[in-house]
């Protein structure tokens, strides 16, 4: 394609503005894509990690902007100069235009944290269409930690490419225990932190994630960052946002009263099914006590009765309430026609077990489908026989986690019988060597923990 004249006469205007008279000549420039340039003036072998950096950072906001390839977004210029600026760098922004100014030493880069979350907050800022000249500050702080966590992940040579993996969520999640939410959101940590920024950050990655994947998540998004903007509080800007997402997409509870919680609750639960989803999945399954913990979790079903509008009292006509009860799972087919939309119910429950099937280890997954397909066939199916159907299903699905439970027994004992203790906790004692003092006050029980250990080797 031959450029116009007027095309190239734009190009050559945009290049003033980038760069102060005086540093327009000489300078070099990068496309990091074709949203980013960065500009120097000599070529240093530490622009490498920069560089890598800030295309990870453009395509992760990006990313949770939404936006589409034919969208116009503002252009961003990174540029190194030698002069002095009070915060060690400046941003500034004109029209479409969003320059970044970092100085020409860069050789503590890699620990600036306060740089690196004033470029992604400025990045994301522009991508929605917010200026970031004051407002860069303004942006929440597990928003930025969580931005950093996916840098990480995506320079990561060992992580697959379109696999999220989340390794400390994932163990926590298999061990049943569950981040709190609202200190991750109010309590932020910053990367001197050590290993518990590490999960902190990786907990925010995870929220990210599962606010990128919604359907209108950009909408979210906007109204986190314009609520924070506008000087709101972090938890009341999350807690906004996420519940109008709740209430609009009629996200799915039938295993939780949550018919008179209050936001807080309900985006507690939301971040719990998230967290599960995300961290345990099809290719870093759970173990055998992880899924016969989310079994017996669905013992009970929450149902609206359904009442034929002549048995209505006045108060309930038009009102929009109905009565809420609760049945055993297995008794679904028995209740079928006390319910208001049975239907809803047994899709989730199709929901519920294909996602349990996903999270499980492939010895199991079968016997987790046709529990399944016991829910999927509902609908057209004999609802008399569905008890004893269910009974039957979870019969042979508790016999194979019971197999599962026994090779994973087998293979933790095989591994202290032949795995030496120093190759099984490398990552343990590596930790415990790089971090000294800073282990008392994270873990102060892991040296113990190991003691005990080594005595099983």
């Amino acid at each position: 394609m031959i450029l116009k004249p007027q095309f190239m006469l734009l190009i050559s205007a945009t290049a003033l503005f980038f760069f102060p008279a005086g540093e327009a000549s000489g300078m070099k420039i990068t496309d990091i894509g074709d949203r980013v340039k960065f500009c120097f003036s000599r070529p240093d072998p530490g622009f490498d990690k920069l560089q890598s950096f800030l295309k990870a950072a453009d395509s992760v906001t990006y990313s949770m902007s939404g936006l589409r390839a034919s969208d116009k977004t503002a252009m961003c210029s990174v540029i190194v100069t030698n002069d002095e600026m009070k915060d060690g760098f400046e941003i500034k922004t004109n029209g479409d235009m969003l320059r970044i100014f970092l100085p020409a030493d860069l050789s503590g880069w890699e620990k600036n944290y306060k740089t690196h979350s004033a470029i992604i907050s400025a990045m994301l800022l522009v991508r929605f269409g917010i200026r970031p000249d004051a407002n860069y500050r303004m942006v929440p702080d597990w928003i930025t930690a969580g931005v950093i966590s996916k840098i990480e992940m995506r320079r990561n040579p060992a992580m697959l490419s379109g696999v999220l993996f989340y390794p400390g969520m994932q163990g926590l999640v298999s061990a049943g225990v569950q981040p709190d939410l609202w200190c991750i959101i109010n309590n932020p940590l910053e990367y001197g932190d050590g290993p518990s920024f590490t999960l902190y950050s990786e907990t925010c990655a995870v929220i990210i994630d599962s606010i990128a994947r919604i359907p209108k998540g950009r909408d979210v998004f906007m109204a986190i960052l314009k609520s924070a903007t506008n000087g709101e509080k972090p938890d009341t800007a999350f807690k906004t946002a996420i519940n109008d997402y709740i209430t609009k997409s009629g996200f799915d509870f039938s295993t939780v009263q949550v018919d008179n919680a209050s936001p807080e609750k309900k985006a507690e639960i939301w971040f719990g099914i998230t967290v599960r989803n995300s961290s345990v999945n099809i290719f870093f399954p759970g173990s055998a006590d992880f899924v016969e913990k989310r079994l017996d979790e669905l013992k009970t079903l929450n149902y609206r009765v359904a009442v034929p509008a002549e048995k209505e009292k006045p108060e309930q006509q038009n009102s929009g309430t109905a009565e809420i009860r609760s049945c055993e799972i297995r008794e679904l087919g028995a209740k079928w026609n006390e319910i208001e939309n049975p239907e809803k119910i047994a899709n989730f429950c199709v929901r519920y077990f294909s996602d349990l099937s996903n999270q499980s280890p492939s010895l199991i997954q079968n016997d987790m489908n046709r529990m399944s397909n016991l829910f999927s066939n509902m609908k057209d199916g004999d609802k008399e026989t569905f008890e004893r159907d269910f009974k039957d299903a979870e019969a042979n699905l508790r016999k194979a986690i019971l197999k599962l439970r026994q090779l994973e027994d087998y293979i933790r004992e095989s591994e202290t019988n032949f795995v030496p203790f120093w190759k099984r906790y490398s990552s343990e004692l590596k930790y415990i060597e790089e971090t000294g003092t800073f282990t008392e006050q994270f873990c102060p029980s892991l040296n113990s923990i190991l003691d005990k250990e080594e005595k099983n080797f």
